[in-house]
């Protein structure tokens, strides 16, 4: 079944410009194109649409209104903002009901990419298999309250790292995992760290939201974990940091490598939900891995209908975190199948992953090998192994 994308802009030549560089693709999606939102939603009432992508600036109804409309309306909708319009209050009511904000002009061959991963998420996201395992679940973890209190805390006009210090106080537990990490090989102080403050303020807001996040996750989860997945909590831990490491050898920016550092950590979340959810069958996934009778994702699709990989990618993309994560998540095992243009967190908690494993990279995968070597990076991986391997030593 082909693809169906709305686009939406009151410009004619806008319009007619991205119609023109588009039409090679008409045979793999059906694209409609409209010129106000009120078409876009009536349009939208007759038949489902798998990614709008629209203007801001509209009269009567904007971009950011449509967005809004439609993420009520008809959830299951990839929502993209194409737009020029740089006034900051206008981009922040778009932020929250768009998935993706593209700036104009867009380089056609980068919108072309956009949306084909955003197929590629949303059929994960939209499984049926995956469906019906997830309608079968006791319950569905939510955000832990800690990461709410202080993602609020974090957008507060008056936020400040002596606050974010305050709530994560009142956790010990938490408390303690962040010490541990800001003491850790991984920051090589020359002393150690006991204040809350001095720990948030070495780690950074992302790093300190990506680990309560993970952290509360597991504590949620973990009285119905299974004795045979004690050790994932370290091995999510140390292929988060390898990832880091990976990515700064790649002098990526900050807010890359601590996307792959956040991935890192949640990459293998999808597993705790079915240990914990369904034990039983689990048990079975661990049998078989125990007696070689495949890899885990295998043996997950063979009891499950589906794998950790999409269970967590749908549980991250549920609670709205930025398409990199989910991305990363849902496709670690397999990342050729996404297709990356250039290194990304992907690529990183993917070798991450398999170091820790202590497997080669890239092994006996001849997609991930074709990968690496058509993105000039398989001649990078021994640099990355030595620094991950420099990392556990110290």
């Amino acid at each position: 079944m082909s693809k169906r994308v709305l686009f939406v802009d009151d410009e004619a030549l806008v319009l007619q410009g991205l119609q023109r560089s588009l039409r090679p693709l008409r045979n793999e999606w059906e694209m409609v194109f409209l010129d106000s939102a009120e078409a876009a939603l009536a349009a939208m009432e007759q038949q489902p649409f798998d990614v709008l992508v629209t203007d801001m600036r509209m009269p009567r109804v904007d971009g950011a209104q449509l967005l809004q409309d439609v993420r009520e309306r008809f959830p299951q909708t990839v929502r993209f903002v194409l737009s020029g319009h740089s006034d900051r209050e206008t981009v922040m009511r778009a932020v929250v009901p768009a998935h993706q904000y593209i700036s104009k002009p867009c380089d056609v061959e980068e919108l072309k990419q956009k949306l084909a991963r955003a197929f590629a998420i949303q059929e994960v996201l939209q499984d049926a298999a995956l469906r019906r395992l997830v309608s079968q679940l006791p319950s569905v973890p939510s955000l832990p309250s800690l990461y709410v209190q202080i993602t609020n805390a974090l957008q507060a006009e008056e936020g400040s790292l002596s606050e974010v210090a305050r709530i994560i106080s009142q956790d010990m537990g938490m408390c303690a995992r962040i010490l541990q990490l800001v003491n850790s090989a991984f920051f090589g102080l020359p002393s150690r760290i006991t204040s809350p403050a001095q720990a948030v303020s070495l780690l950074g807001f992302d790093n300190v939201q990506a680990l309560v996040l993970s952290i509360g996750i597991f504590s949620q989860l973990g009285p119905g974990l299974l004795d045979d997945m004690s050790s994932l909590w370290e091995h999510s831990f140390q292929t988060a940091m390898f990832a880091k490491i990976i990515s700064q050898a790649q002098e990526v920016d900050a807010k890359t490598a601590d996307s792959a550092l956040t991935a890192g950590l949640l990459h293998d979340i999808g597993k705790l939900v079915l240990a914990s959810s369904m034990p039983e069958k689990y048990q079975r996934v661990l049998k078989g891995l125990k007696d070689g009778a495949g890899d885990a994702s295998s043996l997950e699709q063979e009891t499950f209908g589906c794998t950790h990989g999409q269970v967590g990618a749908y549980l991250v993309g549920l609670w709205g975190l930025p398409d990199m994560i989910v991305e990363t998540v849902g496709w670690h095992h397999v990342p050729a199948k996404l297709k990356p243009a250039a290194f990304c967190p992907l690529i990183a908690v993917h070798v991450a992953d398999r170091f820790q494993h202590g497997a080669p990279v890239p092994g006996d995968d001849p997609d991930s090998q074709a990968l690496l070597r058509d993105l000039n990076l398989l001649a990078r991986v021994p640099e990355w192994a030595a620094a991950c391997k420099k990392l556990e030593q110290v």
